[in-house]
């Protein structure tokens, strides 16, 4: 499924109320994706090793943001934010799962982007967390690369040093590193 992509509009818009999409997977938003309620994007897990095409990207450029409660976005195998990417939440906060109902022993979390929320942010990965900037103002950053604990999962820095946490507290787990 690819969210936009048709014409030079805005891929999804409402400006009240929840967007939900689920697909059975991969899943692109190619288009800004914009509502006061809650975002919600499901990229659903299959047992599809050694594919492991159950993904959800959002391609560079693009923002997902809710101006008034929760984003989570959820793949079963890998989620990407490519670089220029934005992810928001006004007044709420960001969840963010790879893995999300494994089946396969599949899931990384990809983070080029830039992820921001007002209260936390959530990350959890089967597998590896490469992080970008991440900012939560006053609020928690919690990160969990290897929720199901498998013995995978390190917590990565992807942009080089520069900082990327903007947090009161951030709350770090890994099964074999962080750095």
């Amino acid at each position: 499924l690819t969210i936009g992509g048709i014409s030079a509009t805005v891929g999804v818009s409402a400006t009240t109320g929840a967007i939900t999409i689920t697909a059975t997977s991969p899943m692109t938003v190619a288009e800004n994706m914009s509502t006061a309620g809650a975002i919600t994007l499901d990229a659903l897990e299959t047992n599809d090793a050694p594919t492991f095409a159950d993904v959800l990207t959002v391609n560079a450029g693009v923002t997902v943001n809710s101006t008034g409660a929760d984003v989570t976005l959820r793949a079963g195998d890998d989620l990407t934010l490519v670089a220029t990417s934005v992810v928001q939440s006004d007044t709420g906060a960001v969840t963010l799962r790879a893995g999300f109902g494994d089946l396969d022993d599949s899931g990384a979390l990809n983070l080029g982007g830039t992820v921001n929320a007002a209260t936390a942010l959530t990350l959890s990965a089967v597998g590896d967390i490469t992080i970008g900037l991440l900012s939560v103002p006053g609020g928690t950053i919690t990160i969990t690369a290897d929720f199901n604990a498998n013995g995978t999962g390190a917590i990565i820095d992807g942009n080089a040093g520069t900082n990327n946490l903007d947090a009161a507290t951030a709350n770090l787990s890994a099964a074999t590193g962080i750095g």
